[in-house]
């Protein structure tokens, strides 16, 4: 599902977390750092709400069994190399080189026709899907 919402709109982007976090929590082990990814999410969505047009669409996908944060923006686009500002104390500038560090992977695509897509690998992993063979005979007998 994709969430698209005003990125300066607070009650918005918390509606969208929310839901994000309730699909990762539903699908995530017990152990998975949830924090991290609002810490993730809450980052990107006020770059979108700083340096774009207002409209931002985030989704959460599954890939090898991690998961996967994409936040996209409708702005001019950006490619950016991280790094750590020259003053660590700036009030910004380290969101991204922030990010980098706690994540499995970075990626930064522009879109075709404008805006740019950030996509994080997040360290949390999915609940493996129970095999047939590990499940209640009724939950797939057929008599």
């Amino acid at each position: 599902m994709i969430w698209k919402f005003d990125a300066t709109d607070g009650r918005a982007a918390g509606t969208a977390k929310a839901a994000l976090l309730k699909r990762i929590r539903s699908q995530a082990g017990p152990s998975a750092d949830l924090v991290l990814f609002e810490l993730v999410f809450s980052e990107l969505v006020g770059n979108v709400a700083r340096h774009a047009p207002k409209i931002a669409a985030a989704t959460l996908e599954w890939q090898d069994g991690g998961a996967v944060l994409h936040v996209s923006d409708s702005g001019p686009g950006f490619s950016h190399k991280t790094y750590l500002p020259q003053n660590p104390l700036s009030e910004s500038g380290r969101g991204l080189f922030l990010v980098e560090n706690m994540s499995k992977k970075l990626q930064i695509n522009c879109l075709p026709g404008g805006g740019s897509r950030v996509s994080v690998w997040l360290p949390i992993y999915r609940l493996a899907e129970p095999s047939l063979s590990a499940r209640p005979e009724s939950a797939y007998s057929l008599g």
